[in-house]
């Protein structure tokens, strides 16, 4: 079980790896208010995309285990 400081910790990992790919060109810092998708997301959709999947990877090599990251409905978005 990931407990949330290290759920936190794995997700600032995946964003770093976009400001590595250049994917972002800032660093970002995760708060609690943060929306990572949307109008005021730091991220567009491909480097959301990117996010899910290397949080995915983080995920399982934390667990040992072999999970995905599912979004069924995503409320007033936009493109």
């Amino acid at each position: 079980m990931i407990k949330t400081e290290e759920a936190l910790s794995l997700m600032q990992e995946a964003l770093k790896i976009l400001k590595r790919s250049g994917l972002v060109e800032n660093d970002i810092s995760l708060h609690e208010d943060m929306a990572l998708l949307g109008e005021t997301s730091p991220l567009d959709s491909i480097s959301f995309i990117t996010f899910l999947t290397e949080l995915e990877d983080k995920v399982n090599e934390a667990t040992n285990g072999d999970y995905s990251l599912v979004i069924n409905d995503i409320h007033e978005f936009n493109l």
